[in-house]
């Protein structure tokens, strides 16, 4: 099993509590934890925690955006299967019989809910699901 690969980290200030491993979206200001199922403006993979209190000070938090990075696993997931986000940023498989869902990345290895586990990001890309 191949550990996190570092490609692409950015710094971004959050603009709330973000939890670590968890997907990040695109704000006005910044960047906040995924808070809906398949969220479209994926930017990455936080990659360390945020508290409330640290994101008022202005804290920078890197986020990976290209690469392996681990996740944390909202659901049941086999290797190889497409990823969403859920509701809390965790990965979930994509829905099945839905269009136009946002893939955020492919799962390197197996996983059950609460899991930590390596994804190899795909930003970015819509996938169908019959």
């Amino acid at each position: 099993m191949a550990g996190m690969q570092y490609v692409l980290d950015v710094t971004e200030e959050p603009d709330g509590a973000v939890n670590i491993f968890r997907a990040v979206v695109y704000t006005a200001t910044g960047v906040a934890q995924a808070t809906s199922l398949g969220q479209a403006t994926v930017e990455g993979i936080a990659m360390e925690e945020v508290s409330a209190a640290d994101a008022t000070a202005n804290r920078q938090i890197a986020v990976r955006v290209q690469g392996i990075a681990r996740c944390i696993a909202g659901g049941t997931v086999a290797r190889g299967d497409s990823l969403r986000t859920d509701a809390t940023g965790k990965m979930v498989t994509l829905a099945a019989a839905t269009v136009n869902q946002r893939q955020v990345g492919i799962a390197q290895e197996a996983a059950v809910s609460g899991d930590q586990f390596n994804v190899l990001l795909t930003p970015g890309e819509f996938r169908d699901v019959p």
